[in-house]
């Protein structure tokens, strides 16, 4: 109807739900204003970045890469992990620091082999491949398949 209004909420859900473009506001000031999906998929820093949910920086050996689009923060569900090196390009090696069950799906702490630099990152995973990433094991992390989700 060509109507505009201004929602002010705290529930960062309904934020992404019923918002066209998002204003991010921290102590007062503003941090970042656009869409609901850039905000979500490419923040402007760690605050904007997890307050919409758990969200990785990008690996150091990934910046740069085209496949990011110039992202530098990747969300546990853009992750996927492979038992052996995947045939596209780009796999880093990590060790697997941890699993969490989490319902319907399980939570993944990896570590980037040889990295000290770079944080460990949380990587999604379905439960039924809770017997296949064991502590302590080393997999290959790709980027997901954005239309597989795999």
């Amino acid at each position: 109807v060509g109507a505009t209004a201004l929602v002010v909420t705290h529930d960062v859900m309904d934020a992404l739900i019923i918002a066209d473009r998002l204003a991010v506001f921290r102590e007062g000031v503003l941090v970042q204003c656009a869409t609901n999906d850039e905000v979500y998929h490419s923040p402007c820093d760690a605050y904007c970045a997890r307050l919409f949910g758990p969200a990785n920086p990008a690996p150091s050996a990934w910046l740069g890469n085209r496949a990011l689009n110039g992202r530098t923060w990747l969300r546990p569900q853009d992750l996927q992990l492979h038992r052996h090196v995947p045939p596209a390009g780009d796999a880093l090696e990590v060790e697997i620091q941890a699993i969490q069950f989490q319902g319907d799906q399980l939570g993944i702490l990896v570590e980037v082999a040889g990295s000290a630099a770079d944080e460990p990152l949380l990587v999604y995973a379905p439960t039924s491949e809770r017997g296949f990433h064991p502590v302590g094991e080393r997999r290959w992390l790709s980027l997901a398949d954005p239309w597989t989700g795999g």
